[in-house]
């Protein structure tokens, strides 16, 4: 998998992890998405191996709990699920 969005280094991120970590197995980076969690859940579906991370530049249609919302704009936040 690990494609790689316009601001993000999958190799640099690789290198600080442990090498025998289930979570950060594989990064998955990405340019603009609606909902991290969308596409986790998308990812789950087309069965990626467990401890898949996503990281993206930003993000445009977040949501928390009731009716929060979460934006990220490029550079400007760290989002994560």
């Amino acid at each position: 998998m690990g494609s790689e969005g316009p601001g993000l280094d999958r190799t640099a991120i690789m290198r600080m992890l442990e090498p025998e970590a289930v979570i950060g197995r594989d990064l998955v980076m990405m340019g603009e998405v609606g909902s991290t969690n969308d596409e986790v859940k998308r990812f789950g579906e087309e069965g990626v191996e467990e401890g898949v991370v996503v990281f993206e530049e930003a993000q445009t249609a977040g949501r928390g709990r009731g009716a929060a919302k979460w934006v990220s704009r490029a550079g400007e936040g760290l989002m994560r699920a």
